[in-house]
């Protein structure tokens, strides 16, 4: 590595660092909790999974502006990572609005969080860094050094947003239909996705949190068929919504194939939805990512 080329990445980590710091605060002021108050005294270990999802989905963002060489006005990269470090913030929290407010309806995620729900940290965790790993594969794809790629991330970040949300829509009915008459049937479980979660069901936000991962595998994935260069903001948008969708279907049907082999005689429904099982959903989550990467193997 020549000394330009040490010179460039030094001042890159440092910026990305002075980046990730602020995520706590920011969370904190969001949740309406007291950052070093939740952490170091009382130990809310939800707040903390929160913070984890947050640095990791700026920093995944920001390697996607890092050059990776010497430039020639270094000038350039810090603007790009400050302007692109403040987009990331937005986008974040905004996904985060956006599956608090409009998505995940019935319970407020914010509270959940505050009060050391893990299964609300889960979701709202996956769903920041999975925002940052489009956004950087969205960097990567528009293959600029400067800030050409903002309207195209914003465009693609408004395309995974509504992705997500049909997956959220669709796991929400599937529960219900599963659930919903678990008063008649003497089962002690909450009737809606949503109070599943209020309920501090981490099995299913575990199941969640692999599927909301494969489906941004797939997301960025798409990357691989949109012509950034020639294709309009219209064009893009629904190329990579036709695409993501019919991914994410396709990744959604092979886990429906795979899961009675894997889990063969394993009553899923039981074990994640009624009695919290962990380890079923980690093998559900893991089907999930494995079936994310075996969809885009030929595309990617």
């Amino acid at each position: 590595m020549e000394l330009n080329q040490f010179y460039t990445l030094a001042v890159n980590i440092l910026i990305i660092i002075a980046f990730v710091l602020p995520v706590r605060f920011i969370l904190a002021k969001y949740l309406g909790v007291n950052a070093k108050q939740e952490l170091d005294k009382s130990d809310n270990a939800a707040f903390g999974v929160s913070i984890a999802g947050g640095a990791l989905g700026l920093i995944l963002m920001l390697t996607g502006v890092m050059s990776g060489e010497s430039m020639a006005v270094i000038s350039e990269e810090i603007m790009s990572l400050i302007v692109y470090g403040i987009l990331g913030y937005a986008m974040m929290m905004a996904g985060v609005l956006i599956q608090d407010k409009l998505v995940i309806r019935g319970v407020s995620l914010a509270k959940e969080i505050s009060n050391g729900n893990m299964a609300a940290a889960i979701v709202v965790a996956t769903n920041m860094a999975i925002v940052g790993l489009i956004a950087k594969k969205t960097i990567t794809w528009i293959d600029s050094d400067g800030l050409d790629g903002i309207v195209p991330i914003l465009v693609v970040f408004a395309v995974s947003q509504l992705v997500l949300a049909v997956v959220v829509i669709i796991r929400s009915a599937i529960y219900s239909m599963r659930n919903a008459k678990n008063s008649e049937k003497g089962f002690d479980v909450a009737s809606t996705w949503p109070q599943a979660i209020a309920s501090g069901n981490t099995a299913i936000a575990l199941r969640y949190a692999g599927q909301l991962l494969a489906t941004g595998i797939v997301i960025s994935a798409t990357s691989v068929v949109v012509d950034g260069d020639s294709s309009t903001l219209a064009a893009i948008a629904l190329t990579w919504l036709g695409t993501a969708l019919g991914l994410t279907i396709l990744v959604w049907v092979g886990y429906r194939i795979f899961l009675p082999i894997v889990l063969f005689k394993v009553n899923v429904v039981e074990e994640v939805d009624h009695q919290n099982n962990i380890g079923v959903a980690a093998v559900e989550a893991a089907l999930f990512v494995g079936l994310a990467f075996m969809a885009t193997a030929y595309i990617a």
